[in-house]
């Protein structure tokens, strides 16, 4: 981001920019493989990861996971304070948050959790 932030503030000093933070790039296989890349240069030792395969579950508490996953919370503050990012947005997060709770909802639904799937997963969430 920074390089391209460089580049439009030759032409527009003052620009006011908008970033995406978009769910269609793989926030934590990228992240991860940055916080790998900078372990491997600073000379730690990667060698319980397989940089192809961060994205796996197994890697979700390693202390790899845990330094991408704060690079991910900060972010936002982090691209404002040092490309000068005006605004973030969020496209399609809707979209994906209604796939994933109903793939959940349909697999207790129509699983051994009946309607119990909805009441308890649903449900009850939206009362309390």
């Amino acid at each position: 981001i920074g390089g391209m932030v460089s580049e439009i503030r030759k032409v527009i000093p003052n620009a006011k920019l908008v970033y995406n933070n978009s769910p269609s790039f793989n926030w934590t296989l990228n992240f991860r493989q940055q916080v790998y890349d900078a372990m491997k240069a600073e000379g730690k030792d990667v060698s319980a990861y397989d940089r192809a395969q961060l994205m796996s579950v197994e890697y979700d508490e390693t202390e790899l996971a845990k330094l991408a996953d704060e690079k991910i919370r900060t972010f936002q503050a982090d691209a404002s304070r040092e490309a000068g990012i005006f605004h973030h947005l969020i496209t399609l997060p809707t979209y994906h948050t209604a796939a994933l709770s109903t793939d959940n909802l349909a697999k207790e639904y129509f699983g051994e959790q009946g309607m119990l799937g909805y009441v308890a997963g649903v449900q009850r969430k939206e009362i309390r």
